[in-house]
């Protein structure tokens, strides 16, 4: 029989096998028989030599035709029996590659199949006993780990995934790591930097790890143990030769290829290995040395290495921070934060503590990204467009994140308002003045609390996340105040309130911004009630609960704001008392315009004449994209947000407790997503009365608001008090309609008692001041 005789033949059998296998039918043929056919045609006695080695061409390349028949990539392709000729060399590697790729995909099929519930018994032992005789008498893993080495990416792709099917299936099946994995890793890691295969050994080694966390059984099975346990000392080794490696060199050499491929690799496995903390607490050092040693990773952002691995170092701690890690890798299963651990709260504490230390010594001024903006179809951004966001506005996003998380642990761990003090403006300062050179290097008059809406008003999840954080904050420095004896911010000099301003982190003022940003349209933030994909519910009810507190300093700052003829913001101080003014004096790196006294100037304003590039007036503009709001999501985050409602409260706030826990008890149980979809079928979003039918249903047609809502249109001689109070009752009065036509994800409860409580303060402020046009 000629080879290529030999090779037809066998080709026809694979795709009989194929065929065989779409219609789950049992084989025919002997398992012995069945192997054969499968084992791929790979020379043993090449593979010590050609697993240390990195080649720098694919076996055949139609860029560089023949090739030496001596090369060993040729040879272990090769059969006994073959002349060696260039043109029989050529034609037996095009053969044998499309072979080896259909035995290879073949095998894969088998072992998910394997997996598979629907496939019948007496087909899973036979694959059971094909995949065990190759196993045991045809060394496929060595063979899989070889062409996983080899340079022709399509085998060593389709070789990488059918060893991670094969090393799931021992794990499942037989209760054992396969050892010649298990070496080939360790022997790798060991070897790093000097290692040649790091990428593709990282890159196996996170889908296994992938696979185990989307199988609940074998996770809590002790699979995901076996691995970790076994590899702990050798991945906390490699986590920290990570700095060494790449600080030497010089910021201006070009980033080699291989160096960013093995550091996004091992970045992708970081984040499985912080995933894994909540699916087995298994407390070992490469579960926590993220935490831990977070130096390592923020070492490596100020490194000169690519862009992608900064961006993608800085999006890795958000994730952390925020317990997210893992969801975009373990696709169909994302890991829940539910497993308590003792030692997360003092990894937690040891991270912030790093993460104050770097900022604190100038880390913020060595962080570079490109600014190069990115273009989706083109090369250039049209001359008519004023305004591009750059690639760094997802990684400034996240690096923000990072420090007001840190923050968060810092003050929550504070045990005086001096040193809650010292940590807010050691984190706030520097990290404003970073932003100024960055968001809004051209606006230098902008006002501090306005970064946040600025930086993220494209991403709606990670500014509510924020918002969030500094509400916390706040929330903590007012807990100091209730054990001191003290009333609401110290006094009515207006110090604590310039503080804020002064810091970018004063709550109403962030509020009121995000307002702006959408508005002032109570439908968003409907969406944002309703949507499970961002932490608004639990922001919104620890920010009425502080309105209903703080009611006084709200109006007080509200009158501060202006509405301008253009529809922007202004704010002045024409209201401060001389006092307040005093306080307020910002620092020139933030601020431009200061107050001087000896001039004898009454009025501070910072006005907004530009910031219309930042988030534009116009209803489809501002407002988050509904697509964005209500998109279906097996995403539980929101759930567990609702869990930690009462988390931030104080043993003193029983009340609003007991109306957050009331909620969480009598919480519908109509899926989230069912409901979102009926709430969304009430809206048409295809034109210009995307509003009209949801406001119809859900809003009194004889309320003195419906026409404004109806037009979206909120005239500017409004003031910000009436606009915020008018959105927060238009609110109040659709979360009521829809929770009384059971359209409502949720009881919303005590949501709606703490906008009853705004309105009725609300009310009284107005008849106890002059009236105000509603």
């Amino acid at each position: 029989m000629t080879e290529n005789t030999k090779f037809s033949h066998n080709g026809d059998s694979l795709q009989q096998m194929y065929d065989d296998m779409l219609v789950d039918a049992l084989f025919l043929k002997d398992s012995h028989i069945c192997a054969a056919l499968l084992n791929p045609p790979v020379s043993l006695q090449h593979l010590s030599s050609t697993i240390s080695k990195s080649w720098a061409m694919s076996p055949f390349s139609p860029n560089t035709g023949a090739r030496n028949s001596s090369d060993p990539a040729f040879t272990a392709l090769k059969t006994d029996d073959e002349p060696d000729t260039s043109e029989s060399v050529i034609r037996s590697v095009c053969h044998s590659r499309e072979i080896m790729l259909l035995q290879l995909t073949l095998i894969k099929i088998m072992l998910s199949k394997m997996q598979s519930q629907g496939v019948a018994v007496e087909s899973k032992q036979k694959y059971v006993e094909i995949i065990r005789i190759l196993l045991k008498e045809a060394n496929i893993d060595s063979k899989l780990i070889h062409l996983l080495l080899i340079s022709d990416k399509q085998l060593s792709y389709q070789a990488s995934k059918t060893l991670v099917f094969l090393v799931h299936f021992q794990l499942t099946e037989e209760g054992s790591l396969n050892s010649a994995w298990f070496a080939f890793c360790s022997e790798t890691l060991s070897g790093f930097p000097k290692s040649s295969h790091v990428a593709e050994c990282l890159w196996t080694l996170t889908n296994v790890i992938s696979e185990i966390l989307k199988d609940e059984g074998l996770c809590k099975g002790g699979g995901l143990q076996k691995i970790l346990t076994s590899l702990d000392n050798v991945l906390e080794d490699f986590y920290n030769r990570i700095p060494s490696s790449y600080s030497e060199i010089a910021q201006d050499s070009p980033v080699s290829a291989k160096a960013t491929n093995d550091l996004s690799s091992f970045l992708d496995l970081l984040e499985l290995l912080v995933a894994s903390r909540t699916q087995a607490p298994l407390n070992l050092v490469c579960q926590r040395m993220l935490l831990l040693n977070v130096s390592c990773v923020l070492g490596l952002v100020t490194s000169p290495v690519h862009d992608l691995i900064k961006k993608k170092a800085i999006v890795l701690l958000k994730k952390c921070v925020l317990h997210k890690a893992g969801e975009d890798l373990i696709k169909g299963k994302v890991p829940s934060f539910s497993h308590p651990n003792l030692h997360f709260d003092k990894d937690r504490l040891v991270f912030a503590d790093v993460v104050l230390q770097f900022v604190a010594t100038g880390w913020l001024n060595r962080f570079t990204l490109s600014e190069k903006a990115s273009h989706y179809g083109g090369s250039q951004v049209k001359p008519e467009v004023g305004f591009c966001y750059s690639p760094a506005q997802v990684t400034l996003r996240a690096l923000s994140l990072v420090l007001l998380k840190a923050l968060e642990v810092k003050i929550t761990d504070s045990a005086s308002e001096a040193e809650a003090r010292v940590h807010l403006e050691s984190i706030m300062h520097p990290l404003l003045v970073f932003l100024k050179s960055h968001v809004w290097s051209s606006h230098a008059s902008e006002h501090p609390c306005a970064w946040l809406s600025a930086l993220f008003i494209e991403q709606d999840d990670d500014m509510l996340e924020a918002a969030k954080t500094l509400l916390t904050v706040h929330l903590k420095f007012e807990r100091f105040w209730h054990k001191a004896g003290l009333s609401l911010c110290h006094s009515d000099d207006g110090t604590w309130t310039a503080f804020t301003h002064q810091n970018g982190c004063n709550p109403h003022c962030i509020f009121l911004f995000l307002l702006k940003s959408i508005s002032f349209d109570a439908t968003v933030l409907l969406d944002f009630l309703i949507s499970s994909e961002t932490c608004f519910l639990e922001y919104f009810v620890r920010y009425l609960k502080l309105l209903v507190q703080d009611w006084d300093h709200f109006v007080k700052i509200s009158k501060y704001f202006k509405t301008t003829s253009n529809g922007e913001l202004s704010f002045s101080m024409v209201n401060f008392s001389c006092q307040e003014k005093s306080a307020y004096r910002l620092d020139s790196n933030l601020q431009d315009a200061s107050y001087d006294p000896p001039s004898g100037i009454d009025i501070l304003s910072t006005s907004f004449p530009n910031l219309s590039a930042l988030w534009h007036t116009d209803s489809k503009a501002a407002k988050p994209s509904r697509s964005n709001l209500l998109q279906e999501s097996d995403n539980t985050s929101s759930v567990r947000a609702l869990q930690r409602l009462v988390d931030y409260e104080s043993s003193e706030d029983s009340e609003v407790e007991s109306i957050e826990e009331e909620s969480l008890a009598d919480m519908r149980q109509t899926p989230l997503d069912r409901a979102c979809a009926e709430v969304t079928g009430l809206m048409d979003v295809g034109g210009q009365t995307e509003r009209c039918v949801l406001l119809r249903d859900t809003l009194d047609t004889s309320s003195p608001f419906h026409s404004t809502i109806l037009l979206n249109k909120l005239g500017s001689e409004e003031g910000v008090l009436q606009k915020s109070v008018k959105c927060l009752q238009q609110v109040h009065e659709s979360v009521s309609r829809l929770h009384r036509r059971n359209l409502f994800p949720y009881n919303p409860s005590a949501l709606l008692k703490l906008l009853t409580s705004v309105d009725t303060i609300s009310s009284e402020h107005r008849s106890a001041s002059k009236p105000f046009k509603v």
